[in-house]
């Protein structure tokens, strides 16, 4: 039975199972964090950073034979530790690119990265949510001194991450990754947020609610482009990278 090591932590992770399953391929998956699976198999996982001493461990006590890169579009740290250890190996990598949707509008500013929004921020002088994840809050640090109304949106488990970072819990939103279109009305208009900034992270990354209803309430969406990634064998569709194994 061929072995695969899945880098993984995305929605998309879980159909990629399914489908090595099917396969009778043997999956051994590491995420970042505990991150639930929700599916009935019995799979190997490996939780934490991976260094490069655990990836090159895991590829010769493991028999790994293809690692899949299914990471978040803004997780590059791991792609390229991936490119670079594959490549030493001579493992196939395979990576998926999930596909990229971005929406247009007066409403809609795109931007190269965290520094640009933050002056944006800065300039517009407005309340704001934002909605980028952990890694990089403290770009920000500017905006949340300049007496702005703001907010952060984070999942539950890492509240306690943020309030280390010396963010007031008044200023915490613990949610849940993805909310419909009633759900963003009914937590965030009572807040009188006017800009609401996010990453690229395509439709499955929840982007398009928050595009409908930023339009909708007209307010403004900043969205922070992807950065490029080192990547292996490019799939946008997973079934193609599965069957490429």
């Amino acid at each position: 039975m061929k072995t695969v090591l899945i880098l993984g932590g995305t929605s998309e992770t879980r159909d990629v199972l399914r489908l090595l399953n099917q396969r009778k391929i043997r999956p051994i998956v590491s995420t970042l964090t505990d991150w639930d699976l929700k599916l009935p198999l019995n799979i190997k996982r490996i939780e934490g950073p991976l260094t490069l001493e655990k990836f090159v461990h895991l590829l010769q006590t493991e028999d790994i034979q293809t690692v899949i890169d299914i990471t978040h579009p803004f997780a590059c740290r791991i792609s390229e530790l991936a490119f670079k250890v594959c490549k030493e190996f001579n493992i196939p990598l395979l990576s998926y690119i999930r596909p990229e949707w971005l929406p247009r509008g007066e409403h809609v500013f795109l931007v190269a990265d965290h520094i640009e929004a933050k002056h944006l921020l800065l300039k517009w002088r407005r309340p704001f949510l934002l909605t980028i994840g952990l890694k990089n809050l403290l770009t920000y640090r500017d905006c949340f001194a300049a007496n702005i109304p703001f907010w952060i949106k984070v999942l539950e488990k890492s509240y306690n991450k943020v309030i280390s970072l010396g963010i007031n819990k008044k200023n915490i939103l613990p949610l849940p990754p993805r909310l419909s279109i009633v759900e963003w009305e009914r937590i965030i208009l009572p807040k009188n947020i006017q800009v609401l900034v996010t990453k690229s992270s395509g439709k499955q990354g929840g982007l398009e609610e928050k595009d409908l209803f930023t339009k909708k309430h007209n307010i403004r969406l900043i969205i922070v482009k992807r950065p490029v990634k080192k990547i292996g064998t490019p799939f946008d569709r997973l079934e193609n990278l599965v069957e490429h194994i």
